[in-house]
């Protein structure tokens, strides 16, 4: 693991995060929880995780999601934002590419019957001190916008949420 041009620890934060992934299935009752070794299925890269829960099987794809100060800023600066709080339109379609190759990942492994597949999303703010009430509606929006992609059966769980 090597720190990135940016003199960051992207790769180490990456597989840190998908201990929290880990942690999350753990946390709804799946057992026998394993990381997907790193491969290609024709083309696409495989999910980070799989669990096994009763017989049935869940996916697991985590994504880390940095927002920079800039957005935290804006978007909690109530003179700025008032009643209509939105995600930055420069975050909405780098979102919406975290998800769509999320769920490429998430259906490269054959159809399993019973299948739960989930994207576990970590947004790490830059800002340290986020208002919680920001991250609750930041949250809220961040799952209107994935429910608006039809990601049929796909569910979205950001870290820090209650599951």
């Amino acid at each position: 693991i090597s720190r990135d041009k940016n003199n960051r620890w992207r790769e180490l934060v990456d597989k840190l995060n998908e201990a929290k992934g880990y942690i999350f299935l753990k946390s709804i009752g799946y057992q026998k929880i394993s990381f997907i070794p790193r491969a290609k299925n024709n083309g696409i890269e495989t999910p980070d995780l799989k669990g096994i829960r009763n017989g049935s099987t869940a996916l697991c794809e985590v994504k880390t999601k940095n927002i920079s100060d800039a957005f935290i800023d804006a978007t909690s600066n109530s003179s700025v934002i008032r009643t209509n709080e939105r995600l930055a339109e420069k975050l909405k379609p780098i979102l919406e590419k975290v998800f769509r190759k999320a769920e490429s990942q998430l259906n490269s492994i054959e159809p399993l019957s019973q299948c739960e597949k989930y994207i576990y999303l970590v947004i790490t703010h830059d800002n340290e001190e986020v208002d919680p009430v920001f991250l609750k509606k930041l949250n809220v929006k961040i799952q209107q916008l994935f429910k608006s992609m039809n990601t049929n059966n796909l569910k979205l769980v950001i870290h820090g949420e209650c599951y």
